[in-house]
């Protein structure tokens, strides 16, 4: 058995392993985080740098080709030149 002195540097050094174990965790947790974080942030801004590249905040809300209305026909007819052929 051990004097007073080594129990307690044992407990010591015990308990000062738990602690760095414990930081070592905490500090790849925040690695980890921080990794993630800056990869969303770096999707994000990729994506809205294509849509503003692509023209999505122009504001320019109009179409760009004008639409009319369609022609109204009145009447149908025939050409003379086209022989009619009634079937029996």
């Amino acid at each position: 058995m051990g004097t007073d002195k080594r129990e307690r540097q044992k407990a010591n050094r015990v308990l000062k392993l738990q602690e760095e174990a414990k930081a070592a965790r905490v500090s790849t947790v925040k690695r980890g985080v921080l990794r993630w974080g800056i990869g969303a942030l770096v999707a994000i801004a990729g994506v809205v740098l294509i849509a503003f590249i692509g023209g999505a905040f122009d504001g320019d809300d109009t179409p760009d080709v004008e639409t009319t209305d369609p022609p109204i026909v009145t009447e149908t007819t025939i050409p003379e030149s086209v022989p009619v052929t009634i079937a029996p």
